[in-house]
């Protein structure tokens, strides 16, 4: 059984470093357009095993975490930088148009993102 455990544990571990691998990837290049095999294949998984063990460390589909991501960094910078427009920042965030930005930002905080 402590055997069983052992393996476990250093299973997991593995797993983990793979995934950041993953989310680091995400994280420098949050302005593109991601598929799953690609994000996978960082990781070093098939897209199939991946989205499992993504969900299983995050608790968020990578669509999911993907989007919370880019709308947390287009708050960011919109507190930081007033002066740039709503759809610069939609933009450098990975959002195809700014309606598609409102509708999310909306959505996610509560509030439009001009306010």
């Amino acid at each position: 059984m402590k055997a069983e455990d052992a393996r476990r544990k250093k299973m997991a571990g593995q797993y983990r470093g793979r995934i950041n691998l993953a989310v680091d990837y995400i994280e420098k290049n949050i302005d593109k357009e991601f598929t799953l095999a690609e994000i996978a294949a960082v990781a070093g998984f098939s897209k199939y095993h991946f989205h499992r063990i993504f969900f299983t460390f995050t608790a968020e589909s990578l669509f999911q975490f993907i989007q919370r991501l880019r709308l947390e960094k287009a708050a960011t910078l919109l507190l930081n930088d007033p002066a740039r427009t709503v759809a610069d920042i939609a933009l450098e965030c990975g959002f195809g148009n700014s309606s598609s930005f409102a509708k999310s930002f909306k959505q996610y905080f509560g509030y439009t993102a001009t306010a």
